[in-house]
């Protein structure tokens, strides 16, 4: 799919569900929002696949079919999405979990998939109340371990930030 054909393609779908469609794809931009010149020096560039955001849900462009590592990468990211908008665990949030208590809860689900823990109730490595942990198929448990990962990443990655911020 070609960058101009991206763009129509996405201003569709604003104009059809009535929301605000963001696109970025990693340029500088000017003082209008975007790099015109840009766009045309590499407007002949094929993109292999899209994921966009709307509606609450990250779901890949219409008509558009995912390899199968770029679809388990989009499950992990869309499961990182309902940790974030749906049990609200917000940036804010992770980052008062500050003894790796979102990397244990990875490594516990992680292990739930290998049937470890399996009758055996709230596993040891669980950080936080036994109400929390839900396991659930083996697949599913790695999911929720990947995105528990990419959310320790996240944490760690904003205190870097701050420690790199002069005061």
């Amino acid at each position: 799919m070609k960058l101009r054909e991206l763009i129509a393609k996405l201003q569709d779908i604003e104009a059809r569900q009535g929301g605000e469609v963001i696109v970025d794809v990693g340029l500088n931009h000017d003082e209008d929002g975007f790099c015109s010149k840009t766009i045309e020096a590499i407007d002949d560039v094929n993109f292999e696949a899209v994921v966009m955001l709307h509606g609450g849900n990250i779901q890949p462009a219409e008509g558009v079919s995912l390899p199968p590592a770029r679809a388990l990468a989009h499950e992990v990211l869309q499961e990182r999405y309902r940790q974030l908008h749906e049990e609200d665990w917000t940036p804010e949030h992770d980052d008062g979990h500050r003894r790796g208590e979102l990397a244990r809860a990875a490594a516990a689900y992680a292990l739930s998939a290998t049937g470890q823990y399996e009758g055996s109730g709230v596993p040891v490595a669980w950080p936080w109340r036994g109400s929390f942990w839900k396991p659930s198929t083996p697949r599913r448990d790695l999911v929720k371990a990947a995105a528990l990962i990419l959310a320790e990443i996240e944490r760690l990655d904003r205190l870097d930030a701050r420690a790199e911020v002069p005061a």
